[in-house]
């Protein structure tokens, strides 16, 4: 991150934290005292806003509840909140076996509206970077967040012979589904180890309901079917 892009989120927080910081007193106070607390009527719709944003909050949450599913295809992502800039603010994971997608739906729906609306109201701003919707599994009968082949210590080498390579399936990064591959060492990582992170891998790619944006930490991809010779080159495996 440059100097630039941190002082500018800086003054984002600063900005909305104060702002923030201001309204919260008063709402505190609101609850503590409500009729001695006077209020303009754009105030009271604030309040009725926020009230509603929490009630719709903690009924989505209790509709994701543990996200429990049968298999990988049961998992899903929604899009929740709204940036000032545009986009949801961030993703929640849930299961088609244990929730209503569609009553979820709505509910999101309204409340990402609610967000909007409060976000224009108090003036709020935001980063306009844009969130990414995670590749998701089912593990341990729990929806979860796939994070990424990690293979960056895999590819650790002192001699040529001990560079090998390992196709995968990535379907939705190249123009038509072909097999990919990774690079690795034998000496970096176990044969079990390997065989676990590929499938994995393998399984998230296969799932319709992934967008597959999380992608290899390191490694070659190519959407070639044919593997180049590897060396070892400055104790790391590389194509030659």
């Amino acid at each position: 991150m440059s100097m630039k892009t941190f002082f500018f989120l800086c003054l984002i927080l600063y900005f909305n934290c104060n702002k923030l910081e201001e309204k919260e007193n008063k709402f505190a106070n609101f609850q503590k005292n409500p009729l001695m607390t006077i209020y303009s009527v754009n105030e009271i719709e604030e309040i009725n806003l926020r009230n509603e944003k929490e009630r719709l909050s903690r009924e989505i949450f209790a509709e994701i509840g543990s996200a429990k599913c049968s298999s990988d295809n049961s998992c899903k992502t929604i899009g929740f909140g709204s940036k000032s800039c545009g986009g949801p603010s961030t993703y929640l994971i849930f299961s088609q076996d244990s929730s209503n997608e569609a009553s979820l739906n709505e509910k999101i729906k309204k409340y990402n509206e609610l967000d909007s609306r409060n976000n224009r109201t108090q003036g709020l701003i935001s980063t306009c970077d844009i969130s990414i919707s995670p590749s998701v599994f089912c593990s341990e009968q729990k929806c979860v967040k796939y994070s990424g082949l990690d293979i960056r210590d895999y590819s650790k080498c002192n001699l040529d012979s001990e560079c090998k390579s390992k196709f995968l399936n990535l379907p939705f990064n190249c123009p038509i589904p072909r097999k990919n591959y990774l690079i690795y060492s034998t000496i970096s990582i176990s044969a079990e180890k390997l065989d676990f992170e590929v499938n994995l891998w393998n399984r998230v790619a296969s799932n319709p309901n992934n967008s597959m944006n999380v992608g290899l930490s390191s490694g070659y991809q190519d959407c070639s079917e044919t593997i180049p010779a590897l060396i070892c080159k400055s104790n790391l495996c590389i194509p030659n």
